[in-house]
């Protein structure tokens, strides 16, 4: 019983000095104070604000709004495997929106708001800037893809949609 004594002690005075500490800090704050739920961090579900005009994105390109992103011009060459990439893009993030044929019949437009067709001609005639930007900011209710596509990415989306034509 006496090797316990020290032990039982020890925990009574701890006990009793941090009662006295946290008297003593009633009012103070310390920046480590701050948890997740009332520090300045993001919301769930929220949208990421827009970066300041002229900074550059992780990959080097310049962050500009939607509107201003007609005049942008596809860089990525026409080819076989840049077609064939751009497919598989497609697949993987859009098809299950816009459909495997991107007429807006994708798996989920049975539960939620039809996509639009990508072969319609009235958007065939929309720039590959406008196609670009669309891709990386999403839309109404499109997410946007600009953090889980690169530049390359993107652009290889584009030229996969030009492709496509409305029978």
């Amino acid at each position: 019983m006496s090797s316990r004594l020290p032990g039982i002690a020890l925990l009574i005075v701890a006990g009793g000095l941090s009662a006295c500490f946290s008297e003593l800090r009633r009012g103070l704050t310390f920046p480590w104070d701050e948890n997740m739920e009332v520090h300045a961090a993001p919301r769930p579900q929220a949208r990421a604000l827009r970066p300041p005009p002229g900074s550059l994105t992780r990959d080097g390109e310049i962050a500009q709004p939607r509107d201003q992103s007609d005049g942008l011009v596809n860089p990525v060459p026409r080819s076989a495997a840049a077609l064939a990439g751009g497919q598989q893009l497609f697949t993987t993030y859009c098809a299950v929106c816009h459909g495997a044929d991107a007429r807006g019949e994708g798996p989920i437009t049975a539960k939620f708001i039809p996509a639009p067709n990508l072969t319609d001609p009235e958007l065939q005639a929309k720039s590959d800037g406008h196609f670009y930007a669309t891709i990386r900011d999403g839309g109404l209710v499109m997410p946007a893809y600009g953090e889980a596509l690169s530049h390359g990415e993107r652009w290889q989306i584009v030229l996969f949609l030009r492709g496509l034509r409305q029978p």
